[in-house]
């Protein structure tokens, strides 16, 4: 790393005597040098940052429920890091957000939209806190079916909570 970033070679002439070919020389090898060290940390960041070893340590439970509890309905699911009950490695401030896609709806002016993003609110873990999640262990994801919920179905749910 010094020999690629340093100039002079403790000569007093900073020209090398009128010399061009070793001022390129010095300066294909100090940009190689930076290239190589460009190369180098994106490496290592991509080898430590690889998300797809950790797409297959988050297991999602295969069906999700809608559930009736005190006559409130309630879609739950669960999700579990399977690797740390294998090793140590657990997740530090993991956060959950639920999507449902509509297929058909309308826009403001009657203009049909075919698919619409629809962020769902979590009673657990807590939206207003940021669903923080301990995967450690299985967590219930819930989310309330009210009549603001994408998943309500419309004129069956009453319209007070």
């Amino acid at each position: 790393l010094i020999t690629m970033s340093t100039i002079g070679y403790g000569t007093p002439d900073l020209h090398f005597d009128n010399c061009t070919a070793a001022l390129f020389v010095i300066m294909f090898q100090t940009l190689l040098g930076l290239i190589l060290n460009g190369v180098l940390i994106g490496t290592l960041y991509t080898k430590i940052a690889r998300s797809k070893s950790r797409s297959v340590r988050i297991v999602f439970s295969n069906k999700a429920i809608i559930r009736q509890v005190r006559n409130r309905y309630y879609f739950m699911f669960q999700v579990f890091d399977r690797s740390s009950s294998v090793s140590h490695n657990q997740l530090i401030e993991a956060h959950i957000r639920c999507y449902a896609i509509k297929r058909e709806a309308e826009g403001d002016y009657g203009e049909p939209i075919y698919f619409q993003q629809c962020a769902m609110r979590l009673s657990h873990p807590n939206d207003e806190l940021g669903a923080p999640l301990m995967c450690a262990l299985p967590t219930l994801v819930v989310h309330r079916i009210d009549p603001w919920s994408p998943l309500a179905p419309t004129g069956v749910l009453p319209t007070k909570p």
